[in-house]
């Protein structure tokens, strides 16, 4: 079946910060696992989404409540077949998004 528009989460520009989180996500591209790496200027919940470019979620990880600083976190991405994917990676400071590549 089709993807359609709805299941892309609704995403406005002021949402989309840069300033507030730095986020790497590598190797990219990427085989079975991820590493992702960021700043955070604001403790609080954060989450990782890999959607696939039709906007369909193949994977989601919740990353739980994190302090203020430098993170890195692995994450087993073995099942997802090869293809382009976005990285959506939503914490209390907005949301950034990453094109990665899966072999």
């Amino acid at each position: 079946s089709m993807a359609t528009a709805d299941q892309v989460p609704p995403i406005h520009v002021n949402d989309i910060s840069t300033s507030e989180v730095s986020l790497r996500v590598s190797p990219n591209p990427f085989n079975n696992e991820i590493i992702v790496d960021f700043d955070l200027q604001q403790s609080g919940s954060a989450e990782l989404t890999i959607l696939n470019i039709n906007g369909k979620q193949m994977e989601s990880f919740t990353l739980g409540y994190l302090s203020t600083g430098s993170h890195k976190i692995s994450l087993n991405v073995k099942s997802i077949p090869t293809g382009v994917y976005l990285c959506v990676f939503k914490t209390e400071s907005g949301i950034q998004i990453q094109k990665i590549l899966k072999l």
